[in-house]
């Protein structure tokens, strides 16, 4: 698997072929193809972007468990990230960072920074939010519902990916080597 997200909808991936798995006992089964992200962190459904930034919600088929509905949201995202049903954002293929609004699905949202820059964003459990710009540089903003700045995270390393466990306070990056790296976030530093 090329990304692994987890959450209050289970174990979720995306292989190198796009494909989209969740874990069910002990086993990947496949769930779609096309896919580029996966946001498990709601309890009822998952957020799903396919390779054509085509947003959907993958809702639990309780006849067949191994083919979910697929509710489409006609949007266009390069990214969804969710703390809870009240901390989602999305970004637009252009960068624009969305707050998510209604969470159920079709989702709706609302443009609350234009041409942010970021490429990756992952929203904590606080209402911060983490983000990665496309040269890879890690940037912090401690809550995005009162506004506030964009704040440059110093350190010498670029990173391609960033995600947050909620369970054990840890930021997950994966550096341009490929190395995954667990940090601690402690008053501003890593």
């Amino acid at each position: 698997m090329r990304k692994v997200k987890s959450g209050p909808s289970g174990i979720w991936g995306i292989d190198n072929g796009n494909r989209l798995y969740t874990i069910v006992g002990k086993r990947w089964i496949q769930m779609a193809e096309i896919s580029r992200d996966v946001e498990p962190s709601l309890p009822d459904h998952v957020y799903r972007i396919s390779t054509y930034s085509k947003t959907s919600c993958l809702v639990p088929n309780q006849i067949e468990p191994f083919s979910p509905n697929f509710q489409n949201n006609y949007y266009y995202r390069a990214d969804i990230s969710c703390a809870d049903s009240s901390n989602c954002l999305s970004l637009g293929p252009k960068y624009d960072l969305f707050k998510i609004t209604k969470t159920a699905c079709p989702f709706t949202d609302s443009r609350i920074d234009y041409q942010s820059s970021l490429t990756d964003i992952e929203v904590t459990s606080g209402g911060g939010v983490f983000g990665l710009n496309s040269s890879g540089f890690l940037s912090y903003r401690a809550n995005l519902n009162r506004g506030g700045s964009w704040t440059l995270v110093e350190n010498s390393v670029t990173f391609k990916s960033v995600s947050y466990s909620f369970e054990h306070a840890i930021i997950w990056l994966v550096d341009s080597n490929d190395n995954a790296l667990a940090c601690s976030w402690l008053n501003g530093s890593l």
